[in-house]
């Protein structure tokens, strides 16, 4: 589907949400899309003037399109654009909702023509943008491989076939967690560059887990001290998230974790099996 056709209908739905008509009878359906027909003569100013009015009107209501750049209005196409936007917003202007049906084709046109007329500019930004997207994670990922590197040269940890590294800072009980134990612990942890993306060493209560569900590196790290033990952790991202996106943490794709972890207390559970057939 074109994205201007998508981004039509978007706005199309939102002008006739309940929330904007709540005391006016539901919006009939939007007729089918018609065939494809001849190539349309360009909007005329003043049809210009009411689909970008009522694009601006929908937005005021609160929903956001996201994309007004890839169709790289000019300053005089935004006049209008905010001028429905700000009558919107004051409760004017509300016969654009009512009458949203009519200026559906004018928008459509409208969206048409002006990505058409920015493609090559927005193909331009989009290559940009990830081409520095690339740059930056792969900046990112050489920091912490760089970091697993580094402790390695100053030594004082000890590395695991997995790529764990961890350091027992005090021991616990010689009996130790087994990967399906429910652990209670208080941790902190960082990412390289010394950023804390989760911590409940200020929590009143400490936080408690069965050991397999969480991420490997913490499965294994774990199992090296007893009741009381604490330990510091550093976790690779192939036995963390790996190149999982995150987007509401701070952990991007690729990153060492790093955990300082206490061991407050533990109990055993059996590992479940598959019941035999």
């Amino acid at each position: 589907m074109k994205e201007s056709l998508r981004i039509t209908l978007a706005l199309a739905a939102l002008a006739t949400a309940p929330a904007l008509a709540a005391d006016k009878p539901a919006a009939a359906p939007a007729p089918a899309p018609a065939p494809e027909q001849a190539e349309k003569k360009p909007l005329a100013k003043e049809d210009r003037a009411k689909a970008l009015n009522a694009i601006g009107w929908v937005l005021s209501k609160g929903q956001s399109i996201g994309v007004i750049e890839r169709f790289g209005f000019s300053d005089a196409d935004l006049v209008l654009l905010l001028e429905g936007f700000k009558r919107g917003s004051k409760g004017e202007n509300d016969e654009i909702g009512e009458q949203f049906k009519e200026v559906t084709p004018l928008i459509s046109q409208l969206l048409e023509e002006s990505q058409k007329a920015n493609e090559k500019k927005w193909e331009a930004r989009v290559k940009a943008l990830r081409e520095k997207g690339a740059a930056e994670a792969a900046k990112y990922t050489k920091a912490n491989k760089d970091y697993l590197a580094k402790i390695d040269k100053e030594g004082g940890f000890t590395a695991t076939a997995s790529g764990l590294r961890y350091k027992v800072l005090t021991p616990g009980t010689p009996s130790k967690p087994i990967p399906s134990s429910t652990v209670t612990v208080r941790y902190t942890g960082k990412l390289v560059d010394g950023t804390v993306f989760d911590s409940n060493a200020s929590a009143q209560e400490p936080t408690s887990f069965r050991l397999d569900r969480v991420i490997p590196g913490w499965t294994e790290g774990m199992q090296k001290i007893g009741k009381g033990g604490k330990i510091h952790l550093v976790i690779p991202s192939e036995i963390a998230y790996r190149d999982e996106d995150r987007p509401e943490s701070p952990i991007r794709p690729n990153s060492t974790l790093i955990f300082e972890v206490e061991l407050i207390d533990f109990t055993n559970e059996p590992e479940t099996k598959p019941e035999a057939k």
